[in-house]
């Protein structure tokens, strides 16, 4: 079974500076929030790992968003953090995160 990750604009941009997100796709399918894709956008259009959600097709997919609760509005994490946990949070088949810098592991994305 392929593993599906929810990842945060953080990571993707540090992987893309130290040129390791090469790597990501063998994890299995990594799902990007649409907070988080526009994070990451609201950089350097040079940025490696803004033109990796660009070409990352089959390897990583943008997805809408999840409905946030006002426990986790309450938190005050920033749009992208929100958007991961949310969207882990609304798919608890796997329960327990995978700690990987803001990573969780859930099904049936993408």
């Amino acid at each position: 079974m392929t593993e599906h990750w929810i990842i945060d604009a953080s990571p993707l941009i540090l992987l893309g500076k130290s040129g390791q997100l090469g790597w990501l796709p063998q994890m299995g399918r990594i799902a990007v929030p649409e907070s988080v894709a526009c994070e990451v956008a609201a950089g350097s259009p040079t940025d490696p790992a803004l033109q990796w959600l660009a070409t990352a097709e089959g390897a990583a997919c943008i997805v809408t968003d999840t409905a946030l609760t006002s426990d986790l509005i309450a938190w005050d994490l920033g749009a992208g953090e929100t958007a991961v946990i949310s969207m882990a949070r609304a798919n608890p088949s796997h329960e327990g995160p995978r700690k990987f810098f803001s990573v969780k592991v859930v099904s049936d994305f993408c």
